[in-house]
């Protein structure tokens, strides 16, 4: 008896062994299927997408090639780049070019060998004028007090001036003032022969087109006031008018001069239809202005170009 219990009890752990092999191999098999299952589910479509079959494309019907169409233009907001003035040549450019120069209606001119030097005397209309030949320092000022009271006037310019001082010449003529020919470097013209007065004149008038877009014809001041009949005779081929002064500002000549000074004399001599003469270079002048603006505005007077004034005696000088 006692050798079947010893026999009973060594069989009993290897039956609880299958018993937890058991278990383990259908626990494998459990997981096994749940891996075919989700493997299934994830590779296989559905019933539903593989209903129909899928449509091939031909490779001909893949080669069709569609017309191309054309890109749309994109508009693109540019600034429009200024424009200047067209430089024109001087046998088809009309005298005193400029938007503020002549209206386009107003006859040209009459060009002559006679002097000018005064308008209208029945007009109350003066021209105040500005030689350059030396100095443009003055300039900005003389510009900033003729904008200040809406007042365009008459600047004869030399060549020389202009090359040396081109944005200054440009700054006249933008701002709507008349330019007149000065001459090319500022000699006396009564010690010039005829061909030496038109290249004088020919050189200063391709500076003022080259630098400025703008002619200096039809309007001529001799350097110094030197003239004669030969002079103005050899101007007027050339398509100029001689133009002098009815009043000298003296702020040339008169060392020392002050702006009260100049004033004063320009408003002792001044009369209707007077041809007023200034300088560029002149600090007096540029500091007179204001004053001199306003003195000749109380008296009734009206500031305009020597074209305009000339234009008020019917272009007759």
């Amino acid at each position: 008896m006692a050798s079947r219990k010893r026999t009973t009890s060594r069989r009993r752990p290897r039956q609880s062994t299958r018993f937890v092999w058991g278990i383990l191999q259908l626990l494998l098999v459990v997981v096994g299927v749940l891996a075919v299952a989700v493997y299934v589910s994830r590779v296989v479509p559905p019933v539903s997408d593989r209903s129909q079959p899928d449509k091939v494309t031909s490779p001909s019907a893949s080669r069709q090639v569609q017309p191309a169409r054309a890109p749309e233009s994109r508009k693109q907001s540019v600034p429009a780049a200024p424009q200047r003035e067209a430089v024109q040549s001087p046998q088809n450019l009309s005298p005193l070019t400029g938007s503020d120069a002549v209206p386009s209606s107003a006859a040209p001119l009459k060009v002559s060998s006679r002097e000018v030097d005064a308008g209208n005397p029945s007009a109350k209309l003066v021209a105040l004028t500005f030689d350059a030949g030396s100095s443009a320092e003055p300039v900005p000022t003389i510009l900033r007090a003729l904008a200040q009271r809406g007042v365009h006037c008459t600047f004869f310019l030399t060549g020389q001036w202009m090359e040396r001082y081109p944005d200054m010449a440009r700054q006249i003529a933008d701002a709507g003032h008349e330019l007149g020919n000065h001459s090319w470097s500022h000699p006396a013209f009564t010690s010039l022969t005829d061909e030496q007065i038109r290249e004088q004149l020919r050189r200063t008038e391709e500076a003022a087109l080259r630098i400025c877009g703008r002619s200096t014809k039809p309007l001529f001041r001799p350097p110094f006031g030197a003239r004669d009949e030969r002079v103005r005779s050899v101007a007027a081929e050339e398509g100029y008018l001689t133009i002098y002064w009815t009043v000298d500002s003296w702020d040339s000549v008169k060392k020392d001069i002050t702006p009260q000074m100049i004033t004063d004399r320009v408003m002792r001599h001044i009369r209707p239809g007077a041809i007023v003469l200034m300088h560029c270079g002149s600090e007096a002048t540029a500091q007179a202005l204001p004053q001199l603006l306003n003195a000749l505005d109380a008296q009734g007077y009206r500031v305009v170009k020597v074209s305009e004034l000339l234009r008020s005696s019917n272009g007759e000088p």
